[in-house]
């Protein structure tokens, strides 16, 4: 059984294993190694090991350490070992920790492993499971991965306990330079499902290794994440789902055919809810989601009656009629089959020998070829009986015969629709029972595609239909988003329709081209109507006025000036000249008609006695005149105001582009009216004038005839703007009446200010005032008790950066009410916040994050995340700029490793200097992460530190408890604080130093430190105290060099040492001197403002000063003679 739903290893920590060579290699490396370097090489053949190189490849040993002037080598801990294969599978190098490192340009890379000689292992790639349960020696697995930040991370790790993770070769092949993936399927399994490799035809196999054989894999990329002894929620919350959520998009597909462990590990309402998380998440991505109802056991042909299901089938039928995806019946496929053939006795050999559950390689082909056939994944059936037009995905124009000349030769090209019949096409089949269809021209029937060679660079031209030229046949490949590719017969399906150089102009040629994973190869094939007969053009119409809709801008310029006021006198007086105008565009007063009254209030706004033009002004914009794409205007659910409603067509990407004015730059609510007689979420992505995103959840209102109101704030120029409104799921948008825009006039929308919980939008709550100590005059927030109530804060501020959130807030309960975070309606990501409890209802107190935003309007959503508690009473939020990097998003992967017991332990506490940091996060490091490199293999090592932990904020959240549960005799503690302990302005981190190490005041830094080390005493561990380090702002200028800082609280940290006894390296004092001695520029370049342009952050660490100060730490320890720790110390 695989270990994913068992305690993982952390990316932050590193266990030390024998004297490995990759010890070696380590120590080759300079303070100012950092793992990034241009690399002009994008193919490689990588030959692992330490007994020589196979021709063609470049070898690798244990012993080559990463630089960056070659591109590629390991970090960590890895040993050469041999292997059982010839040639570059003759030797390996075995992974205890460590990891391959090449530099690589951005790119889709084809990717190739072999292992070594290994039970079962896994690959991580770019630190997420890539390959699943690599079994026997040379295993061999192939996936496409992108590249995007200039470097590939290959790891071989856990996929049995007790066994070797080893790679023998390694193949990197770039397929394209912009990351772009193919359309993909991912697949969510058990051992019914998984691949199997180095195994005789009788033993147990899955169906997910033999999909390809039964799906268009020139259009497709297969990836088999399924694993044997999988359940729901280890798949989902262990890291096999990661790649998945991270690279998962419009087009693809994913499949979850998973239960039949979790009989063993989890529950029926515990299934349900996971499977319909993931479901959730890989809609919110744009993907079509089929469920798979497992086959059965081969007990099961003797059962009678015979059985109708297994394993969660109910549950699934459930949420796929609440979620609206495809849920296929593979249980009774199967039975089907098997009955057909005989029964249980025939069925023997799809059956793995002694195994009344698994299928042979053959049943599992079986299997493969009937659950393709159910889900009609890359369906080629098209409807011969209408016209289409193929609109490119990429440009949002259709194909054309250029200037309408239906001709042999003409060229098909893209356009801008115009509804004439040189831009409408009908298929027919070719005769001989193929997926292949002629297209022909509507405007001629006569005329059809035809691709003029069987390469790349092909062009397609219109030619006179004949039955004998397969270069006329092209094949339609469906993909999960209802989108197409189009290939040719002529190249054997390896071409495919596009438009040149993926342009999005009118007159760009159609050509065939071999895949380029580009969207300008995707086609919407779009039913409509054949105009019969061809009609003279109407005639010109007279010009007609335009209609303003702004207030007050009546010539439509977007400006009020003497003009608008020229226009509205005549409007008034009904004079000459005036043109007819709707009155809510000259009623500035608000009475019904249009007077000298209105003619006033212009006047004395132009001359600047009346700040606003129009108070508390709300224009509205009805859907349907805003311009539309994938959708159709629709009066048939009634309760709309205006003439009509916009339905969005149920694809991911169908928008409104509404256009709306604005009197002035500002902020204004933006209010939209809609419907969503659907149980789904409707989320809607919103961009304004082309700029950032924001996201809006549009939740089901009970009934399509049931209109509700969803408000967000956005920020306008003066003038035109342009608001567009796109679906964000591939359920499409909610019908949508109108939407109204009025300036807004929220007291805490500048920076600085407070961000009341009553003024926000909230699904579940309440505002209450019955618990006293709020500040607010109309109350505060309590959300109901469910994992669901959620509210989001819509805040402003001036510049792109990280901001210092503090939240106030009450939790009279015992339980810490956790919620998730998340920013800009990004829900890839989330943040996980402990709210714990602060005594009584009536107890407020506030709690800090540091969360990125972007310049200008941003939505901070918090999500409670305890079933049955809900979240905290809420009562605002404020924030402040911040050089201290955001906090950890959440992480499944992210559990302490598991440690070898026979060693002792270096556990690490501290703050963001000392925090191991992941990749995304690169230059910055603490200086923890490198600590390990020090220590030779008789130690582990394990880092607890955190961004934005002070001794009160570690000892209250409960990260100490958890350091001391793993604690036994013989272990270290390395604790170090101040920085943040310092902070006045963070209630939940301060913790003052008074002075006193014999009876400490409670709470402050004195009584947190003495509970740290009385617990680690009484497990029988050391606690080594650790004074903080020193940042830039150390130097003083007027002396020439560096001097301490934190003096106070250094100083009660070696008070506190001597008292209890215990070690104490004064790393405060030891930096001091090896900055002077370095001097100024050096030590600058140890920090982000030194290795980051345009960064101010003098406090934290870039990889190269964090490594430099782990180094300071570890000869500390050795030249203090550490008790039983310096002897492990390289």
């Amino acid at each position: 059984m695989n270990l994913f739903h068992r305690k993982k290893v952390s990316r932050c920590s590193k266990v030390l294993g024998g004297m490995s060579v990759a010890m070696m290699a380590l120590s080759t490396f300079s303070a100012g190694t950092a793992l990034k370097a241009d690399a002009a090489t994008v193919n490689w053949k990588f030959d692992l090991g330490g007994s020589g190189t196979a021709g063609g490849y470049t070898g690798v040993s244990a012993g080559d350490g990463y630089n960056s002037s070659r591109g590629y080598g390991f970090s960590g801990s890895v040993s050469n070992v041999s292997a059982g294969g010839s040639g570059a599978l003759s030797d390996a190098v075995k992974f205890t920790g460590g990891t391959f490192n090449v530099d690589l340009p951005k790119g889709l890379y084809q990717l190739t492993v072999v292992t070594g000689n290994t039970k079962r292992t896994s690959i991580k790639v770019e630190g997420m499971y890539q390959m699943i349960n690599l079994t026997g020696t040379n295993a061999r697995e192939t996936i496409q991965v992108p590249v995007t930040d200039g470097q590939l991370n290959i790891q071989a790790v856990a996929g049995m306990n007790n066994s070797e993770y080893s790679i023998s070769s390694i193949e990197i092949t770039q397929l394209n330079t912009t990351g772009e993936m193919k359309p993909t399927i991912w697949i969510c399994g058990d051992s019914t499902v998984a691949n199997y490799y180095n195994t005789a035809d009788t033993a147990q196999h899955g169906w997910g290794q033999y999909l390809n054989n039964y799906v268009n894999t020139n259009v497709f990329e297969v990836r088999n994440q399924a694993s044997s002894g999988q359940y729901a929620k280890g798949f989902y919350q262990d890291g096999q789902f990661d790649p998945i959520k991270t690279y998962g998009k419009a087009g693809d597909y994913y499949i979850i055919s998973i239960g039949i462990n979790d009989t063993n590990y989890s529950n029926a309402d515990e299934y349900y809810n996971i499977v319909t998380e993931m479901v959730k998440a890989a809609k919110a991505k744009g993907m079509n989601v089929i469920l798979v109802k497992q086959q059965g056991r081969r007990g099961d042909f003797n059962r009678s009656p015979k059985l109708g299901g297994r394993w969660f089938g109910g549950q699934l039928d459930t949420i796929a009629k609440e979620q609206n995806v495809t849920c296929v019946d593979l249980f009774n496929a199967w039975q089907d089959f098997g009955f057909s053939i005989g029964g249980y006795d025939a069925m023997g050999e799809y059956y793995a020998a002694n195994d009344d559950l698994h299928q042979s390689a053959k049943g599992a082909q079986k299997n493969a070829e009937l659950v393709a056939n159910l889900m009609k994944i890359g369906d080629t059936e098209m409807d011969t009986s209408v016209y289409y037009t193929f609109k490119n995905t990429n440009s949002g124009l259709v194909m054309d015969v250029a200037n309408a000349e239906i001709k042999e030769g003409a060229n098909v090209q893209q356009w801008s629709a115009n509804g004439q019949n040189n831009q409408k096409w009908k298929l027919t089949p070719f005769n001989n029972g193929t997926t292949y269809y002629y297209v022909r021209s509507a405007a001629d029937e006569n005329y059809v595609w035809k691709a003029m060679t069987g390469s790349a660079g092909g062009n397609i031209e219109l030619v006179p239909y004949s039955g004998k030229d397969s270069m006329m046949l092209f094949q339609f490949t469906k993909l999960g988003d209802g989108s197409y590719y189009i290939s040719t017969r002529s190249s054997k399906d390896a071409c495919f329709v596009e438009t040149a150089s993926a342009s999005k102009e009118n007159g760009a040629n159609v050509q065939q081209w071999g895949m380029s994973y580009s969207k300008c190869q995707n086609w919407k094939a779009e039913k409509c109507e054949k105009t019969d007969d061809p009609v003279d053009p109407p005639a010109p119409e007279e010009p007609t006025a335009s209609v303003p809709t702004m207030i007050g801008d009546l010539n439509q310029d977007s400006i009020i000036d003497l003009s608008d006021l020229v226009l509205l006198k005549r409007a008034a007086d009904k004079n000459s000249g005036y043109v007819s105008l709707p009155v809510t565009v000259c009623d500035l007063n608000g009475d019904g008609a249009v007077t000298d009254d209105d003619v006033r209030i212009m006047q004395e706004f132009l001359v600047g006695l009346r700040e606003q033009l129009v108070e508390n002004s709300s224009q509205r914009y009805y859907a349907i005149d805003a311009e539309g794409y994938e959708g159709i205007e629709e009066t048939i659910n009634g309760g709309f105001e205006g003439t009509a409603y916009w339905n969005y067509n149920n694809v991911l990407g169908s928008y409104l582009n509404w256009t709306v004015t604005a009197p002035a730059d500002g902020d204004y609510t933006v209010t939209f009216r809609y419907a969503n007689g659907s149980t789904d979420d409707r989320s809607m992505k919103i961009t304004v004038n082309g700029g950032s995103a924001y996201y809006l959840d549009f939740n089901g209102t009970g009934a399509w005839t049931n209109w509700e109101e969803k408000s967000i704030v956005l920020p306008l120029k003066a003038g035109k703007n342009t608001i567009k409104t796109e679906s964000n799921t591939s359920n499409g948008g909610p019908n949508m009446d109108y939407m109204t825009v009025e300036a807004y006039n929220g007291s805490a929308l500048s920076e600085g200010g407070n961000y009341y919980a009553v003024d926000q939008t909230w699904e579940e709550g309440v505002i209450e005032t019955t618990n006293a100590g709020y500040t607010s005059e109309k109350g505060y927030i309590n959300l109901d008790n469910n994992d669901s109530s959620n509210i989001t804060f819509t805040v402003n501020v001036k510049n792109a950066g990280n901001y210092m959130t503090h939240i106030r807030f009450a939790n009279g309960s015992t339980t810490d009410r956790q919620m998730k975070i998340y920013v800009n309606g990004d829900t890839g990501r989330f943040w996980l916040q402990s709210f714990t409890g602060t005594g009584a209802w009536t107890n407020w107190t506030e709690f800090g994050i540091v969360l990125p935003l972007v310049q200008g309007v941003n939505t901070i959503k918090m999500v409670s995340a305890v079933a049955g508690q809900g979240g905290p009473n809420l009562d605002y939020i404020n924030l402040t700029p911040t050089d201290e990097p955001y906090g950890e998003t959440y992480d499944p992967e992210s559990y302490q490793q598991q440690l070898d017991a026979n060693k002792p332990t270096v556990f690490i506490l501290g703050d963001s200097t000392v925090q191991s940091y992941r990749a995304s996060y690169a230059p910055q490091q603490g200086w923890g992460y490198y600590l390990a490199d020090y220590f030779n293999g008789g130690v582990n090592v394990e880092n607890y530190s955190m961004a934005g932990r002070s001794t009160k904020k570690a000892y209250d959240e409960g990260r100490w408890s958890s350091l001391v549960s793993a604690l036994k005799p013989g272990d270290y503690v390395l604790i170090q604080f101040a920085i943040n302990d310092a902070g006045k302005s963070n209630a939940d981190r301060y913790a003052p130093v008074c002075g006193n190490v014999d009876n400490p005041t409670s709470g402050s830094y004195e009584w947190y430190m003495t509970q740290f080390i009385k617990d680690a005493n009484a497990k029988g561990a050391t606690p080594i105290l650790v004074t903080t380090v020193i940042g830039m702002g150390a130097y003083n200028s007027s002396q020439g060099r560096f001097v301490n800082s934190y003096t106070d609280y250094c100083n009660a940290c070696k008070s506190l040492a001597a008292k209890y006894y215990i070690p104490c390296i004064d790393l405060n004092t030891i930096m001091v001197n090896h900055y002077n001695s370095v001097g100024y520029n050096t030590a600058l370049s140890y920090h982000l403002m030194g290795a980051v342009s345009g960064s101010t952050d003098g406090t934290h660490f870039c990889e190269k000063g964090a490594n430099i100060v782990a180094g300071l730490v570890a000869k500390a320890v050795k030249d203090q003679k550490i008790n039983g720790l310096y002897g492990f110390v390289k």
